[in-house]
């Protein structure tokens, strides 16, 4: 299997706009927060990296991880936007 990798942008001084871009090819269970690459582990106080972690493991039907780690990313104060993201698929999971 390749390699995971993973491209972080971060701007953000007050608001928050970062983006995590990773090769979902492997199981989601690799790209977990317990991968010490995993940008989770990195900055674990990241609405936006547990909200992309949810997503893939929404994506991958594991609706309990996925709801755990949206119920993160909003302790963590994300942005107008990405707490309405967050929201929607909170309800999807549920």
């Amino acid at each position: 299997m390749p390699e995971t990798r993973w491209l972080v942008l971060t701007y953000s001084k007050q608001g928050s706009l970062a983006w995590a871009v990773g090769n979902f090819r492997k199981a989601v269970d690799e790209l977990g927060k317990d991968n010490p690459d995993h940008p989770v582990t990195r900055v674990p106080t990241s609405s936006t990296y547990h909200f992309h972690l949810a997503k893939a493991y929404f994506q991958q039907g594991d609706k309990l991880r996925a709801t755990g780690q949206l119920q993160l990313a909003m302790k963590y104060s994300p942005a107008p936007t990405e707490k309405s993201q967050i929201q929607e698929l909170l309800w999807k999971a549920q």
